[in-house]
């Protein structure tokens, strides 16, 4: 019990015995030690209001001590339960391993009895070996720039190549690398290395020669074509066409082309000179022997040449010049160089020949060289000694016009890409036209000579040699006169 002062009336102050119970946090404690008991005192409103107030907090301190003393039991048994749960956990983690215990004991048993058997034991997926690089040690190009492609083999699907220091994918096992060489005169050695997953490693040495091929100009050259002229047939135009290109007696010494020269020869001397085909003779190879040649000449030549015809000649083929140089020879197929006079054809025989037939006038095309030498300026006859050739100073009938390939002391060549003689090649566009100089539509022997001239000799430069073309007769008589 305290006393506490509540309000004075009348000047007096009134006291009460509060129970300790109803103690107030602020009471005034004046007078704690005065022990009396007073009675008959009416409290106030505010008094009793107070009292009210004191109860409450008495209550609500009552509420929480009862709410403090459940929480703590529910916490008790929150951690009790966790207890039991955690004692439960390590006694069945206990378990597990106790299972697993058992486990591995019986399964070591097992293997111990499966090694007493017949156990044998995995091989491990090891590589050792280094990868097979698969690419030639030398290899030659024809060009600075080139492509260097190999292979490359291992256990490893995972390889790692480097050419020369630089990193180069693999693709399926095959490699390829773009390389410029700027200096071929020196070898460009390329060191590869490969390396696999497991660090095995292997190296190769390539070494590339660069030869460059010669650079060379090749020349076009126009396709023979005789429907470019057109003229008259005439009834009383002969020609006698004959080519040589393998010889019975002269082993790998063709005259190249010359077939070709002759067959050609025909379709113009029927277009640009206007020849019937029924008055054309052509021999060709194993057609033109010697004796096929002589009937042409002696038996074929009287029955169709009437007098006063033109005549025209063309051979291409081998020729040779006598010893001394005085005769000029063509040599059948069947001819031998080193038996001129008994299996050859002199020149003078033949224009002996064509004279019996009495004709107006006769012109011969001579595609060959008297030198002794090939087209490809092989020798005809090994043991052949240098000559000077005279039979230009020979007299010809003022009725003939003869053009030859070349000067007699010259070789005669031709034109691999023609697939022609040079100078029948030649002789054919200038019979479509291109020897016309001055565009009259009449080609003479004058203009078709030094078209020739011109044309054989530049060609013939070409090959680092000289072949000029030859006019025996009249330069201003017509050959053709075209439409």
């Amino acid at each position: 019990m305290y006393l506490q002062v509540y309000k004075k009336l009348d000047r007096v102050s009134t006291y009460a015995w509060i129970p300790k119970v109803y103690e107030d946090p602020n009471k005034d404690k004046k007078d704690e030690q005065i022990n009396r008991e007073i009675v008959n005192i009416n409290p106030t409103k505010a008094f009793e209001k107070y009292l009210y107030k004191l109860a409450q907090i008495q209550l609500n301190k009552l509420e929480k001590q009862k709410e403090l003393k459940q929480t703590k039991k529910a916490e008790e048994k929150r951690k009790a339960d966790a207890k039991k749960e955690e004692e439960k956990r390590i006694a069945e983690e206990k378990r597990i391993a106790e299972e697993k215990r058992e486990t591995k004991k019986k399964k070591v048993v097992k293997v111990v009895e499966q090694k007493q058997e017949e156990f044998k034991p995995k091989k491990k997926d090891l590589d050792t070996d280094p990868p097979i690089i698969e690419i030639a040690e030398t290899i030659t190009v024809d060009n600075q720039a080139y492509t260097l492609k190999g292979k490359v083999k291992d256990k490893s699907k995972q390889i790692y190549l480097t050419i020369d220091g630089r990193p180069v994918e693999v693709k399926r096992g095959k490699f390829t690398l773009d390389r410029f060489h700027f200096d071929p005169e020196i070898v460009d050695t390329i060191k590869i290395v490969a390396i696999d997953k497991w660090s095995n490693k292997s190296e190769k040495i390539v070494k590339v020669t660069v030869k460059l091929k010669a650079t060379e100009v090749v020349q076009r050259y126009e396709g023979l074509n005789p429907n470019k002229v057109k003229v008259s047939k005439d009834n009383n135009k002969v020609a006698i066409i004959i080519g040589i290109e393998k010889y019975e007696n002269l082993t790998n010494i063709d005259a190249k082309f010359a077939n070709n020269d002759a067959k050609a020869f025909k379709a113009y001397a029927e277009r640009a000179l206007g020849i019937k085909s029924s008055n054309i003779k052509t021999l060709v190879d194993k057609k033109a022997t010697r004796l096929q040649t002589l009937k042409a000449f002696k038996l074929w030549l009287p029955k169709i040449a009437g007098e006063g015809e033109d005549i025209y000649i063309f051979f291409a083929g081998h020729g040779l010049a006598s010893d001394n140089g005085k005769d000029l020879y063509i040599l059948p197929q069947d001819g031998e160089a080193a038996l001129l006079e008994d299996t050859a054809i002199s020149r003078v025989e033949l224009i002996s020949l064509i004279q019996k037939v009495n004709p107006q006038s006769v012109t011969m095309f001579f595609d060959t060289c008297y030198s002794g030498q090939t087209r490809d300026e092989q020798m005809l006859v090994a043991s052949l000694r240098p000559i000077r050739i005279v039979a230009d100073e020979q007299d010809t009938p003022n009725n003939f016009t003869i053009f030859t390939a070349s000067n007699f002391d010259q070789t005669s060549g031709s034109i691999e890409e023609a697939k022609h003689g040079m100078f029948s090649y030649y002789l054919m566009k200038g019979l479509e036209g291109k020897a016309d100089g001055n565009n009259d539509d009449q080609i003479t022997n004058g203009e078709l000579i030094a078209y020739l001239k011109t044309n054989v000799s530049n060609e013939a430069f070409t090959q680092n040699r000289e072949q000029d073309p030859m006019l025996s007769g009249d330069p201003d008589q017509v050959l053709m006169s075209y439409r």
